[in-house]
């Protein structure tokens, strides 16, 4: 008994050590995030202050060849051809729910 008390408390001790380092990782990389994202967001800012044009053509293209890529997909793809009401229920249960995620991350 005394032996599987021990070799439960050498588990545990290790993964108090695991769940520090862990930790410790995570608010290294959190500040490595940090300051990277202080960095580039003036230049970020910057470019599409100055190249609004550019910007709204690349997030125009790539919504575009999203939809056009979904659409090829669903249209390859038999029981969505054959329902397209179950392909636009699922299409709005989908936004319905990112939706709703995007409202509470914003709250």
């Amino acid at each position: 008994m005394n032996i599987v008390k021990k070799r439960l408390t050498n588990l545990v001790e290790g993964a108090e050590v695991v769940l520090t380092s862990i930790e410790e990782i995570e608010k290294v990389a959190s500040k490595a995030s940090d300051g990277i994202e202080r960095q580039v967001q003036p230049i970020r800012m910057s470019l599409i202050k100055r190249f609004p044009i550019v910007f709204i053509l690349m997030v125009t293209t790539g919504f575009v060849l999203t939809s056009f890529g979904t659409e090829m997909f669903l249209e390859r793809n038999a029981f969505f051809s054959s329902n397209p009401i179950v392909a636009c229920i699922l299409g709005i249960m989908l936004l319905v729910i990112t939706g709703a995620a995007y409202k509470k991350d914003q709250v």
